[in-house]
C-alpha cells in the first residue's frame, strides 16, 4: 500500500479527527462545568452551615446576656431591697433592664419600680427626667439629659428664709400706729414734716405748742 492509497480521503480523515477532538473537548468542558457546580454547591452548603452555627452562637450569646441582665434587675422586684437601695444600686438595676423593656415584662416592671425609688432619693433630678419623658424622649435619652441634675441637691431650695419681722400690734396697743392712722384719715393739708411732728407730740414727746399751718383753715382738725 502506497502513501496515496493510505490517505485516499485526507479531508475525511481530517474532519473525523476534528470531530473527535471537539467531542473530547466538549466532554472535558462538561466535566469541568459539573465539577464547578459541585464546588459551588459545597461552598454554599458550608456557608449555610457556618451561618447557622453563627446564628446559634449569637442566640446563645443573647440568651446569656439576657440572663445576666435579668440577675442585675431582679432585686428591683424585692420591696425590702428597694427600700434600702441607694441611688447607684437602683441606677444599675434600671440600666440593666432598659435594653429589654420592649421584650420582657419583668424588665418593664423593674424600670417602673426603679424610677419610683429614684423619685424618692432625688426628686429634683427625676422631675427633669419626667418632664423630658413627657416631651417624648426615650428612656435612655431622657436619663442622659437628666443625669447632671443628680449631682445637685435632691431638694431644691429657692433661697434663704425671709428675715423675721416683728409682729404688728393692733392700733389700740400701739399709740404711734393709732395716731398715724387717725392722721391718714383726716382731711387736712399738712406737710410731711408737720405730720411727723404731730405724731411725735401725740406720743408724749415734750415739745412746744404747734402753731397752725399757714394753709390750715380755722375749725379744721380740732381734735389735734
Amino acid at each position: 500500500m502506497n502513501a496515496f492509497e493510505h490517505h485516499a480521503d485526507p479531508l475525511g480523515e481530517a474532519a473525523s479527527e476534528g470531530l473527535g477532538r471537539a467531542v473530547r473537548l466538549t466532554s472535558i468542558g462538561a466535566t469541568f462545568i459539573q465539577i464547578f457546580a459541585q464546588l459551588r454547591a459545597e461552598r454554599e452548603r458550608l456557608r449555610s452551615e457556618q451561618a447557622e452555627r453563627s446564628a446559634h452562637a449569637h442566640r446563645d450569646q443573647q440568651r446569656a446576656a439576657h440572663q445576666a441582665h435579668r440577675l442585675r434587675w431582679a432585686p428591683a422586684h424585692d420591696p425590702k431591697w428597694l427600700r434600702t437601695a441607694d441611688m447607684t444600686q437602683v441606677a444599675r438595676a434600671w440600666g440593666s433592664a432598659v435594653p429589654y423593656v420592649d421584650s420582657d415584662v419583668s424588665a418593664a416592671h423593674a424600670i417602673r419600680k426603679c424610677e419610683e425609688r429614684l423619685r424618692e432619693l432625688h426628686p429634683h433630678a427625676m422631675e427633669h427626667y419626667d418632664r423630658l419623658r413627657a416631651d417624648g424622649l426615650a428612656l435612655v435619652e431622657a436619663m442622659q439629659k437628666a443625669a447632671p441634675f443628680f449631682t445637685r441637691d435632691p431638694n431644691v431650695r429657692t433661697g434663704n428664709p425671709a428675715p423675721a419681722r416683728p409682729v404688728l400690734l393692733p392700733a389700740e396697743e400701739n399709740p404711734q400706729a393709732a395716731e398715724a392712722a387717725r392722721l391718714a384719715r383726716a382731711d387736712f393739708p399738712h406737710t410731711v414734716g408737720e405730720t411727723v411732728r404731730a405724731t411725735t407730740n401725740r406720743t408724749g414727746t415734750p415739745s412746744g405748742t404747734r402753731s397752725p399751718s399757714p394753709t390750715q383753715h380755722p375749725g379744721q382738725n380740732r381734735g389735734m
